[in-house]
């Protein structure tokens, strides 16, 4: 009997200890959870930033194309004129080589006048306008 008793306890004395023994003091397994809740939450706020920085690149090389194409077309017309070979130049001809650049720049003002020109087969107000507004989109589009 006395065999037995020294059975139980010890079983008592073992499980008690393994009951302890195991598991993760409260105070550790807070500062964990509070570390990654931090973590996270710094994450998500470089995600954001970086979001945010993508989509001012996208806008700026969106900006870059509209300046380059506008800056094309001024140096395509201009050039042969102050070298002297603006009878060279035919502006309705010039101007419908460059319909696919002017789409291309998905500038909504510089189409329609764009498409003025086209439509007055190249009169000379409606050049005028386009390339008065390809000179002044260029800064502002640069800015």
């Amino acid at each position: 009997m006395v065999k037995r008793w020294f059975l139980v306890g010890g079983i008592l004395l073992l499980v008690s200890l393994l009951v302890t023994g195991c598991g993760v003091p409260k105070e550790d397994y807070e500062a964990v959870v509070a570390e990654r809740d931090s973590v996270q939450s710094e994450l998500q706020s470089v995600r954001s930033e970086l979001s945010a920085a993508q989509l001012t690149i996208e806008a700026q090389e969106q900006a870059m194309v509209q300046a380059k194409t506008a800056a094309e077309i001024i140096n395509a017309l201009f050039i042969p004129v102050l070298k002297g070979e603006e009878s060279l130049i035919d502006p309705f001809e010039f101007l419908f080589e460059w319909s696919d650049k002017v789409k291309a720049a998905e500038d909504a003002e510089l189409q329609r006048l764009f498409n003025a020109v086209m439509d007055s087969e190249a009169g000379d107000q409606e050049l005028m306008d386009f390339f008065l507004y390809l000179f002044e989109s260029i800064p502002k589009t640069l800015e």
